[in-house]
């Protein structure tokens, strides 16, 4: 998934440094691996049906980037739990994401 360098905003896929303007982004990139990585488990607990090792997953995963995917996962694993004020706070979270994207 490419990054976006945080100096000049170019999108970047792999490398090391910001071919526009020589930013690091190394760390960057390792955030986002992280955050892939958690995202995953994340969605392997709630297939398997254990929604609240999903929600620490996905919770992670939130606070490594505030990501849409990530809440919506977290919000199906707040209603697995029968947790709806969590689940709505999520689902507002999803909300607000797609909401700055548009």
């Amino acid at each position: 998934m490419p990054i976006a360098c945080p100096a000049c905003r170019k999108a970047i896929d792999d490398a090391v440094a910001c071919p526009r303007c020589g930013c690091d982004v190394d760390v960057l990139h390792t955030i986002e691996r992280a955050r892939s990585a958690a995202l995953a488990r994340a969605r392997a607990f709630l297939l398997a049906q254990q929604p609240a090792e999903a929600l620490i997953h996905a919770t992670t995963a939130w606070r490594l980037h505030h990501g849409p995917d990530a809440a919506k996962v977290a919000c199906m694993a707040s209603c697995s739990l029968h947790e709806f004020r969590d689940a709505s706070m999520w689902h507002a979270r999803v909300r607000g994401c797609e909401d700055a994207v548009a």
